[in-house]
């Protein structure tokens, strides 16, 4: 039987996904694009599989590792326009450490509370521009908080 949704948590992630997913967890700020993952220091040199580097990471692959980690209350996915031409882009915004920091210590595939803590603090990356920023906080799924000097 297969699970959908918030029950993907029970499904086996392969070690490409799993990558993702803690690439997305340690990338700088609370707020991670695709472009983001891609962008990392280091993304040529950071391979994930035997096959697979950061650099090489597709839409696809940062799509299901966000809906992976999404569905362990990590963050939330989230999908929305920007106003300039309505192209659907997506992000994933991490919850805050403290909810965060219970669950990654009882999983020992995902990167430690300590190091998800540091990065989450560090200022988001520029490949979330500002026409993004100012569409994620007018439809409502960030604040502007957020973005303020931290």
């Amino acid at each position: 039987m297969q699970q959908t949704g918030r029950n993907c948590q029970h499904l086996a992630v392969s070690e490409e996904i799993l990558g993702v997913m803690n690439a997305i967890l340690t990338t700088s700020g609370p707020l991670v694009n695709h472009q983001g993952i891609k962008n990392k220091v280091g993304s040529k040199k950071f391979n994930i599989t035997s096959k697979t580097t950061l650099s090489t990471v597709s839409t696809h692959q940062f799509s299901m590792a966000a809906k992976h980690l999404e569905a362990r209350n990590l963050g939330q996915f989230i999908i929305f326009a920007v106003c300039v031409n309505g192209r659907k882009l997506s992000v994933f915004s991490k919850n805050p450490p403290e909810v965060v920091a219970p669950i990654l210590e009882a999983d020992d595939n995902l990167c430690s509370a300590a190091l998800y803590t540091e990065r989450y603090r560090r200022p988001i990356a520029a490949s979330i521009t500002w026409k993004q920023r100012s569409a994620l906080v007018e439809q409502g799924y960030v604040s502007e908080k957020l973005f303020m000097k931290r």
